[in-house]
């Protein structure tokens, strides 16, 4: 499977590092970077996992959740789901995925008619349906696998009392993986409530501890007025799509504003294929241009705030472009990580006014020049 549905030839480091305890005994925490292949990581012992507990009568009714993946955003979920259809499909067995934005009315149908052998979702969503509906506490009371995905970002993003809540009502009989970028107090705090039983810490990124980006990645920056940034935005993306292989590209903007009013001005220019994601659109309206821009086939460029930073996979895209500084070093890793992914080789430039050279600076030691 990780080869004709992923493409994987070779196991990522994480991948490598996790599968080769399996069949698991102990619960895990792993620190891993996003865009090393993590996913898979835990979606396969899980559902091998799941497979091996799974008894007739399961098999019968169907009523019967054994893989639940917490996940921070709604993009990230819908990718997780996605992955997990594909191993699951020839196994014959069903995935769900339940977050906001999305008709809670559905959710609900499916949880009381429709079999679900692996659910992945967000943490308001899944608090609120674990704590209004019976019949999915039901079909999770004999759930074998719990996955904390991207942990710390879930923190960061606010929800540790919704994850409280919601480990309340698993079964104790559970294992759990909780994968993290970082390891922070927060984080650990979390495991402790998390975990049911001894765990194993499995360790992807080495003794530093900063987020980073991949060696696989080469980084670049312009200094250009705020006069003249779209200029130069204009000559580095006309320089991109003259490449034989161009592939996507993603570009982002420190405001909502600034993102519609570039995708506006470059649409007019003539350039083709822009794709527009941020704030002032809602949460389907953005998931559509995702979904397009991932089908897309050639140079698409999608404009965006920071909604795309984190997380969510791209498949085919070559270069990233930031305009303007990030909210920090952190954001700006998980911008360029949206290139590079899986192994491959990306480019990532970041267009800086005079006065903000000195962040510029500041990310010498990640490899910026």
């Amino acid at each position: 499977a990780m080869k004709t549905e992923f493409g994987y030839e070779i196991m990522s480091p994480v991948q490598s590092m996790v599968l080769s305890h399996m069949p698991l005994t102990t619960d895990l925490l792993v620190r891993a970077e996003t865009g090393t292949g993590k996913t898979l990581a835990f979606l396969l012992p899980a559902i091998d996992e799941a497979l091996q507990l799974r008894t007739r009568e399961d098999q019968r009714k169907g009523k019967s959740c054994k893989v639940l993946v917490v996940s921070p955003t709604r993009e990230l979920a819908l990718q997780i789901a996605e992955e997990a259809y594909k191993l699951c499909r020839p196994l014959g067995l069903q995935v769900r995925c339940f977050v906001g934005g999305e008709s809670r009315r559905n959710n609900v149908r499916d949880i009381q008619s429709r079999r679900m052998d692996v659910l992945v979702g967000t943490p308001g969503r899944l608090e609120d349906l674990l704590e209004n509906e019976a019949a999915l506490r039901e079909q999770l009371k004999d759930m074998s696998v719990l996955t904390l995905d991207e942990a710390d970002t879930l923190l960061e993003m606010g929800f540790r009392d919704s994850l409280t809540r919601i480990l309340e009502k698993l079964p104790t009989t559970r294992r759990t993986f909780l994968f993290s970028a970082t390891l922070s107090s927060d984080v650990r705090s979390v495991a402790r409530i998390a975990f049911c039983q001894e765990h194993k810490f499995l360790d992807s990124i080495g003794h530093d501890s900063r987020p980073r980006v991949p060696e696989q990645i080469q980084q670049s920056f312009i200094i250009a007025p705020f006069s003249q940034q779209a200029a130069t935005l204009r000559r580095l993306l006309a320089w991109h799509l003259l490449l034989d292989h161009p592939g996507k590209v993603v570009v982002f903007f420190p405001t909502t504003k600034a993102t519609s009013l570039y995708a506006e001005m470059f649409r007019s220019a003539g350039f083709r294929n822009i794709f527009e994601i941020h704030s002032k659109r809602d949460q389907k309206q953005r998931a559509r241009v995702a979904d397009r821009f991932r089908d897309a086939h050639g140079p698409a460029i999608l404009f965006t705030s920071d909604v795309s930073a984190r997380g969510v996979d791209y498949p085919g895209v070559t270069l990233v472009v930031q305009v303007g500084v990030s909210a920090g070093t952190d954001q700006y890793v998980h911008r360029a990580g949206r290139t590079g992914r899986a192994g491959q080789r990306g480019r990532a430039v970041a267009i800086y006014a005079p006065i903000e050279r000195p962040f510029a600076g500041l990310l010498a030691d990640m490899g910026l020049r």
